[in-house]
């Protein structure tokens, strides 16, 4: 039979703590999987400096690297795809909270924002429950595609369209 879904993620998220025994390689893992694009090792470093500090984190991040857990790809790094699929994060809500804030930080001053980078940070800040900062962020982008007269209206439709259904949070 096939098994559902929940078992395996289940089951591949025992294997892997078992063959990471160290708490703070766990948690970084779990920080960097909060990325949806490639990163650097500096993006690492900014992670592991949330609270709590995870100490050493380059030494970290090449154990997991030798691991398969995180791979090199155009010289960026990226959580592997078959674990970005089914690892369960543990983090405490503050520390989601602030390594959320700080990957959208570090993403709007690093470089232009396409929508889906738009997309995918207001998902985080959400996650994060800075509803507030998601909703600013929302409305900027909006008003900066509208301001330039961006060439493809498809991109505020469609960001248009990811978030005009959603209902309010409820906190």
């Amino acid at each position: 039979s096939i098994p559902n879904k929940s078992d395996v993620q289940e089951y591949a998220n025992r294997k892997v703590r078992e063959i990471i025994t160290d708490t703070q390689d766990l948690q970084l893992l779990s920080r960097l999987s909060l990325y949806w694009r490639p990163f650097s090792d500096e993006d690492a470093v900014a992670v592991a400096a949330a609270n709590p500090i995870i100490v050493t984190p380059n030494d970290r991040l090449k154990r997991l690297q030798s691991q398969r857990l995180v791979i090199q790809v155009d010289g960026k790094l990226k959580i592997s795809p078959f674990i970005k699929k089914i690892w369960t994060t543990d983090l405490l809500p503050a520390e989601h909270k602030e390594c959320c804030n700080v990957i959208v930080e570090r993403v709007v001053h690093r470089h232009s924002i396409d929508v889906l980078d738009a997309d995918n940070v207001i998902m985080l800040l959400c996650n994060a429950k800075e509803f507030e900062h998601a909703g600013w962020f929302y409305i900027t982008v909006m008003t900066k595609l509208l301001e330039s007269r961006c060439n493809e209206a498809s991109q505020v439709s469609f960001l248009t369209m990811l978030w005009q259904e959603r209902p309010l949070p409820s906190d």
